[in-house]
């Protein structure tokens, strides 16, 4: 009995795969920054969009690690990859890996749109790993394109330079992040045409610009010189928080590093 097709080719094509070939260099690099997007898809729709240092989790590892089960094509240079084998177990949600690879491809299908929110399952990470990857297309590679066929639906996207200019463009910019950030309020302006203070986080990193409600004034007044946590929104640039905007506040318990100072309040105008 024939096995089943691989759920997913990519097939490069240019100058540089006109005899069917490719150099392995290239080759690699293009699939470990493919493997690399896979995995961030998987941590973002695990609700882990920040990504993690060190290995993969076990979940990640074991359900998205791509496999090459063929090689080969008549046009360019083609491959054929397939997730783990699957146990006869099944989370109520369905399979991570098979999850991640429909977000990953039909969200390259979108890049060329433009908009104000990324294709669901995306985050900087992902881009950062396109962006990779696209260095093929510097190398003789015209365009890859990638064909999709899973049991619960089915993808296809091209990745070209003007896919990877897109790439770009969303890198450049800002990204907005929920998250929460602790540190020592040390100024507040509470005047009701501004309603900003900072935040100064431990270990020797750099102030944060907060903007805060009306009916988050009080609080803020009375957490001045404490040190805090602030639930929101975050607006970051190339990985730095340049504004937050505050939801909730709570009084904690600062770590043993945490830089004291003195507190000012900015007056009214």
């Amino acid at each position: 009995m024939n096995d089943p097709p691989a759920p997913l080719c990519i097939r490069l094509t240019g100058p540089a795969t006109g005899r069917r070939r490719l150099p392995w260099r290239d080759l690699a690099v293009y699939g470990g920054h493919l493997q690399a997007a896979v995995d961030r898809v998987a941590l973002v729709l695990l609700g882990r969009p920040g990504g993690m240092p060190g290995r993969r989790p076990a979940e990640v590892a074991e359900r998205c690690t791509l496999e090459v089960v063929a090689t080969g094509g008549d046009d360019g240079v083609t491959v054929a990859c397939d997730l783990p084998p699957r146990g006869p177990e099944r989370s109520l949600f369905g399979d991570l890996g098979e999850q991640a690879l429909h977000g990953l491809v039909a969200g390259l299908s979108r890049m060329e749109e433009g908009g104000d929110v990324l294709p669901s399952g995306y985050d900087r990470g992902v881009l950062l790993a396109l962006r990779g990857a696209g260095q093929v297309l510097r190398r003789g590679v015209d365009r890859v394109d990638w064909d999709l066929r899973l049991d619960g639906g089915c993808a296809s996207a091209r990745h070209t330079p003007a896919t990877q200019a897109a790439v770009q463009a969303w890198l450049r910019r800002p990204e907005l992040r929920e998250q929460a950030i602790e540190g020592r309020l040390l100024m507040a302006d509470l005047a009701e045409s501004r309603l900003r203070c900072r935040i100064h986080p431990p270990l020797g990193r750099r102030p944060i610009l907060c903007r805060f409600d009306e009916g988050l004034a009080p609080m803020v007044r009375d957490a001045l010189a404490a040190y805090v946590r602030v639930y929101g929104v975050a607006t970051v640039v190339h990985d730095e928080v340049h504004l937050f905007a505050v939801h909730t506040l709570q009084v904690v318990d600062p770590p043993p590093d945490a830089a004291g100072g003195a507190a000012t309040v900015a007056p009214p105008p």
